[in-house]
């Protein structure tokens, strides 16, 4: 039963992560933010919706249910019996995966970036810093939140797999990598409606 706290860390996150606090709140403005905008629970349309104030809020509320239990699982890996050698990484990934496949939304949810912002925070806080400025560069370019994160994504896991080449660290990073690049694809295929959007030239801008 060594695996024991990996399933109780995995099932947490996952729990937690499927908080949707843009539809908690939003229902206490009395907007059901599933049937206003692009009916997305994520901060963006919460931002567009209700107001800004609740936009940011939301954006740290599922940043933050990302951030902590991937840290608690680092934290605690170096004194709690993990049966995985990285288990902050499965445990991140359960609250992303929590955020987008929610079951209190009927296994629907959102997009995945802020929660993926708190998780990477976390894992690789570079990686993040440059995702941020890419993200902030490319929405007062383009003014489209869509774009900013799917580059911002792409940046991260473009820094994380240079980052371990020209270190030379690649097999000592590869679960990193790997987890990288399956949340910017993660976040690729929950955009494909906002791709969808921006080929018609109908995908709205924040500002």
């Amino acid at each position: 039963m060594n695996y024991i706290w990996d399933i109780v860390f995995v099932i947490i996150s996952f729990f937690l992560g499927a908080i949707p606090f843009g539809k908690i709140l939003a229902s206490l403005k009395g907007i059901d933010i599933t049937k206003v905008g692009s009916g997305n629970i994520g901060a963006t349309n919460v931002f567009r919706s209700v107001g800004k104030f609740w936009g940011i809020v939301v954006l740290i509320l599922d940043a933050l249910k990302g951030m902590i239990p991937t840290y608690l699982a680092l934290a605690l890996s170096k004194t709690i019996p993990f049966f995985l050698p990285e288990p902050q990484v499965l445990v991140g990934i359960a609250s992303i995966l929590g955020h987008m496949f929610s079951p209190f939304m009927g296994f629907k949810g959102g997009k995945g970036v802020a929660t993926s912002l708190g998780v990477f925070l976390v894992l690789t806080p570079i990686g993040i810093a440059i995702g941020f400025i890419v993200f902030a560069l490319v929405l007062i370019i383009f003014r489209i939140v869509s774009i900013s994160s799917i580059t911002a994504a792409t940046a991260v896991f473009a820094y994380v797999l240079i980052d371990s080449i020209l270190k030379s660290n690649l097999q000592n990073s590869y679960v990193l990598i790997l987890t990288t690049f399956l949340v910017m694809l993660f976040i690729i295929i929950r955009h494909i409606p906002n791709i969808k959007r921006l080929m018609k030239g109908e995908e709205k801008k924040i500002f």
